[in-house]
C-alpha cells in the first residue's frame, strides 16, 4: 500500500480470461487457471458468464482461483 508506480509492463499484460480462453481453444489437455481472480472488481454476472464460457470453451478444464484482494488504494475504489 502507498508504494511507488507499477511498473508500465502491468499496463500490457492481457485479460485473463480472453487469455485463457485463446489458449483453451487451441489446446486440448492443459488445466486452465487463474491464481487469483479479484471477484471485487468484476460485475459478479458478467464474471459468472465470463467462468461459465470460458469453461465450456476448455471442456471443463478451467479452474477459478479467487480472492478479495490486499491493495489499499485498489480496494478503496470497490
Amino acid at each position: 500500500p502507498g508504494g511507488p508506480e507499477l511498473p508500465t509492463r502491468y499496463s500490457h499484460t492481457y485479460d485473463p480470461f480472453v487469455a485463457l480462453a485463446a489458449v483453451a481453444a487451441t489446446t486440448g489437455r492443459i488445466a486452465l487457471g487463474t491464481g487469483v481472480s479479484l471477484v471485487a472488481q468484476h460485475d459478479p454476472i458478467v464474471l459468472a458468464k465470463t467462468v461459465a464460457s470460458l469453461d465450456r470453451i476448455a471442456g471443463g478444464r478451467f479452474e477459478l482461483g479467487i480472492g478479495p484482494g490486499w491493495n489499499v488504494e485498489e480496494m478503496a475504489h470497490h
